[in-house]
Parts: C-alpha cells; sequence; structure tokens
C-alpha cells in the first residue's frame, strides 16, 4: 500500500485548518480532522482543550 497520499492528504488538510484565519480564543474545543483512504474515511477527532500540545502537534 502507497502511504504517500494519505500523508499527503492529512498534511493538506494540517495546512487548511492552520490557515483557517481564526485566532486561538475562538477555536473549537475540539477539531475534525478527515483521513481519505482508498478503503473510506477515518474522522479523527482532536480535543483542543484535553490535549493542546498533543493537537497542536498533530496538527
Amino acid at each position: 500500500m502507497n502511504l504517500v497520499h494519505p500523508i499527503m492528504a492529512l498534511a493538506g488538510l494540517a495546512a487548511l485548518t492552520a490557515c483557517s484565519g481564526q485566532s486561538s480564543q475562538t477555536l473549537a474545543q475540539h477539531t475534525d480532522v478527515v483521513l481519505a483512504t482508498e478503503h473510506g474515511e477515518i474522522i479523527i477527532r482532536l480535543d483542543r482543550e484535553a490535549a493542546p500540545q498533543s493537537s497542536a502537534v498533530f496538527l
């Protein structure tokens, strides 16, 4: 299985999230990231209030 496509999709989503223009005070408690694979989508929910550093590193 070629992992380049899912990794590039995830990187693109992270870039879009980072460039959304929202200030840190208006961000939602969680962020959903959709990881598209050839077998379907995987939705990853990041709890930014409970794990702000891990969520930031992931994004």
